[in-house]
């Protein structure tokens, strides 16, 4: 259970979670491309939307939006 605290040390708490939260989505924004390109590379060579739909953790339909 968190502590009662200071509206100061409320609102630097709340910034800080704020900055947190933006770098995580930076962070996963990139990492979503890189695996997007992944998927594009390995239909390049020729495997099916299953496999890689199945090797990426995602649904097939993820793997077609991404061809797209």
């Amino acid at each position: 259970m968190l502590l009662p605290m200071t509206e100061p040390d409320g609102l630097d708490r709340a910034a800080k979670l704020s900055a947190r939260i933006a770098d995580a989505e930076k962070r996963l924004t990139e990492m979503r491309g890189q695996r997007d390109d992944l998927i594009r590379e390995f239909r390049a060579a020729g495997m099916s939307i299953p496999k890689i739909a199945a090797a990426a953790g995602v649904s097939e339909s993820t793997v077609k939006a991404v061809l797209r």
